[in-house]
C-alpha cells in the first residue's frame, strides 16, 4: 500500500470540511497495483524502495522521516 494515499485522503477530508456546505464530493476508490511485477514472495519495503528509485540508505531515512512527519500532521500514525 503506498502510504501518501492515506495522507493525501486526510488532507482531502480536511479540505472538504473546511468548505462544508459549500461543495460536495464522492470519493470513490479505485485499485491500482503498484508493483504488478512482485514476486509472490514479496520484498522488504526498504529494499524495494532502494532497488526501486535508487534511494542510499540516508535518502530512505530521510524520506521515511518526511512521510513520517506529513502522517502526522494529517491525523495518522504510522506504526512501522
Amino acid at each position: 500500500m503506498c502510504p501518501w494515499c492515506i495522507i493525501g485522503f486526510r488532507q482531502l477530508e480536511r479540505g472538504l470540511a473546511q468548505l462544508a456546505g459549500e461543495i460536495e464530493a464522492e470519493v470513490r476508490w479505485r485499485p491500482f497495483e503498484l508493483n504488478p511485477d512482485m514476486s509472490t514472495d514479496g520484498e522488504g519495503q526498504a529494499e524495494h524502495i532502494a532497488r526501486k528509485y535508487g534511494r542510499s540508505a540516508g535518502e530512505l531515512e530521510a524520506n521515511r522521516d518526511r512521510m513520517l512527519g506529513f502522517g502526522d500532521r494529517a491525523g495518522y500514525d504510522f506504526r512501522y
